[in-house]
């Protein structure tokens, strides 16, 4: 690309999964450009991303397509997790291999992308006086994720066993700023991307999408000794963000937003894969559509809000684990949806039992701040 062109764009997508062959003599600048979304092979993205001179303010949305199924079909005696990297039994990896730590690192510092994927550089260093830094800082209050399952799973199969099709976590200053940006898969609310001058947060996402496209492939590397490998992918790509060398970053996101069409946990195991990280949450919100009371739960549903789910929620939130209760500044479980949803007290809680539902004796003595269902749910008098 002639830098003469790259001057002027504004809004670039480039959405190539299998990746594309080319010659890179020199890096291009983007001064301009405040909406990037890549959506590539993760080795391809690693060699565009060095080529790339990206404004630190921009709105930077990285999709790399990874082959988790088929990187862990080899079964290990004895070990029932996904043995991702840095484990002793992950596989072996290929030259332009990166983590997902690294591209959540673009992420953190878009302007240095070309240290950040380029294998012997070294790292760049973080001043806390940095404009960068202080817009990264603003733009990590709410986190969003989007989970969805793998096409083949029938509807009496346990979710938990099979490696999803894309994980998306989206991060941005308010939930009015991320929700749009996590209803966008595709486009990522590009209409809403601010220009760079005085801009003082930024939308940014990290999706990883499943490079196995056909059912075959992927029924031929399922693999049975791993009865919680979405739970366990899901804990990997959230542990990466928001890169390596970041510290802190748990107790800087205190809203978390479920997407608008995501599956959702109905197991209080999958809650804590998702959740135990993030100890300064203050709010949960539900951006799906209540499950209507015509309709019939089913474990692979995605974009549907039942009973199940908060059920499942609120028992890993009253069950102690070795540091306290999950979420200790967890205040509210808030669901989005307008208009108001059909009930979703199906076992006929009062107002005072929603609030025991959410907060146990136990959880009560431990002096944590008291949590609440707010909006739309429909409440018996």
């Amino acid at each position: 690309m002639d830098n003469r062109v790259s001057v002027t764009i504004e809004f670039l997508t480039i959405d190539i999964a299998g990746g594309v062959a080319a010659e890179l003599e020199d890096s291009v600048a983007f001064p301009k450009l405040h909406h990037f979304r890549l959506c590539m092979d993760s080795g391809f993205a690693t060699l565009l991303l060095c080529w790339m001179v990206l404004p630190y303010a921009l709105d930077l949305h990285l999709e790399p397509v990874e082959f988790w199924r088929k990187s862990f079909t080899k079964k290990h005696p004895g070990i029932y997790e996904v043995p991702f990297w840095p484990s002793t039994y992950a596989p072996p990896v290929h030259l332009l291999w990166r983590r997902p730590q690294d591209f959540a690192q673009s992420l953190y510092q878009p302007h240095c992308t070309s240290t950040i994927e380029h294998p012997g550089a070294a790292p760049h260093p973080v001043d806390v006086g940095d404009p960068a830094e202080l817009l990264w800082q603003r733009s990590i209050a709410v986190m969003g994720l989007d989970v969805r399952l793998d096409p083949a799973i029938k509807a009496d199969e346990p979710v938990a066993a099979r490696f999803p099709e894309v994980v998306a976590i989206t991060l941005a200053e308010s939930v009015e700023a991320l929700v749009p940006v996590a209803r966008d898969p595709v486009g990522r609310d590009w209409q809403g991307s601010r220009e760079l001058e005085g801009k003082i947060a930024a939308r940014r996402s990290l999706t990883f999408r499943d490079g196995q496209f056909t059912a075959w492939r992927r029924e031929r590397d399922f693999n049975t000794q791993y009865p919680k490998a979405l739970y366990d992918t899901l804990r990997y790509v959230l542990s990466a963000v928001p890169g390596p060398s970041i510290t802190g970053f748990e107790r800087r996101v205190e809203e978390f937003v479920f997407a608008k069409d995501s599956w959702l946990p109905d197991r209080s195991l999958a809650y804590e894969h998702i959740l135990e990280r993030f100890i300064s949450l203050r709010a949960i919100h539900f951006d799906n559509a209540p499950l209507t009371d015509d309709a019939h739960f089913q474990q692979n549903m995605e974009g549907w809000l039942a009973f199940t789910h908060l059920d499942a929620l609120s028992l890993y939130l009253n069950t102690p684990g070795p540091g306290g209760y999950p979420c200790p500044a967890l205040e509210v479980i808030h669901i989005i949806t307008k208009p108001a949803p059909p009930a979703l007290d199906v076992v006929h809680l009062t107002a005072e039992g929603w609030d025991a539902f959410w907060n146990s004796a136990g959880r009560r003595a431990c002096g944590v701040p008291l949590i609440r269902l707010t909006e739309s749910v429909r409440r018996v008098s």
